[in-house]
């Protein structure tokens, strides 16, 4: 029994936790996709600050506009993200004076008059420190077809207000720090091969670990099930995963055919 213990208990030591697994990625920039502009406004000459590959922080209103990128980030199900951990940094400060346009208050569609100007928020123009406060930060996290993802608001332009200078960072290197959490994944009982063969394509297409897809655990239960013959569809009267694993229904009613349209 002694023996029994001691070897659980070296086992559960050397095999490596799942929630040590630190998921990362590395971003780069260039300053040739940097776009400086003026815009006036009053007695004020205002610089728009744009990046290639990025959008412009919208919020919040009155303090300083500058490039941001979101990124998603594959992580289990069953952890959450407590740190975004930034490293390998490569910065510097740009040459002059900049007066970063403020973000203003978006105007409605509905043919009512545009908001007034949005004056410089006093105490963010008067900071001395940089904004946004990090060059990444956690947004949120959610689902998509059961995979989890860690959305990171990306700032590779900061600003120190009160000095006027703006921070450019050409590259970086980014970890997640993981924690167990409760599995709020929706269960997933089977697809067909087809179709997780799509998911697979688009999660792959808008993470920046893709390689993390492959083995991907989708949970107890969940298989993929290879292409059914063509034949009649047996329908239940409540959902299943006793029927047919189809890709495609086409349903018509008695007399009709169904369209189909030749591929060029």
């Amino acid at each position: 029994m002694r023996l029994s213990v001691l070897c659980l208990a070296m086992v559960m030591v050397t095999m490596p936790s799942a929630a040590s697994a630190m998921p990362s990625c590395s971003m780069t920039f260039s300053e040739k996709d940097l776009s400086l502009s003026e815009f006036v406004y009053d007695d004020d000459t205002f610089h728009l600050v744009g990046l290639s590959g990025t959008f412009p922080l919208l919020d919040p209103d009155g303090f300083p506009s500058l490039p941001a990128r979101r990124v998603y980030v594959l992580i289990p199900q069953d952890r959450t993200c407590t740190a975004v951990n930034v490293t390998s940094l490569d910065t510097t400060s740009l040459t002059g004076s900049y007066f970063v346009f403020p973000c203003q208050l978006p105007a409605l569609t509905d043919g009512s008059a545009p908001p007034p100007f949005k004056e410089p928020d006093s105490a963010a123009y008067g900071a001395t420190s940089l904004y946004p406060d990090g060059f990444a930060t956690l947004v949120g996290e959610g689902f998509s077809s059961g995979y989890k993802l860690a959305e990171i608001e990306v700032h590779p332009v900061r600003y120190v207000a009160s000095e006027r200078r703006l921070v450019f960072c050409s590259s970086m290197h980014i970890t997640l720090s993981l924690q167990q959490c409760e599995n709020l994944a929706r269960p997933i009982y089977r697809r067909s091969e087809l179709t997780q063969q799509h998911i697979e394509k688009a999660v792959r297409a808008m993470v920046v670990n893709p390689e993390d897809v492959a083995g991907y655990n989708l949970g107890y239960g969940f298989h993929v099930e290879g292409r059914s013959s063509p034949g009649r569809l047996t329908v239940t009267e409540l959902p299943s995963v006793e029927g047919n694993a189809v890709d495609y229904v086409v349903m018509g009613g008695e007399g009709h055919f169904p369209h189909f349209r030749r591929r060029e």
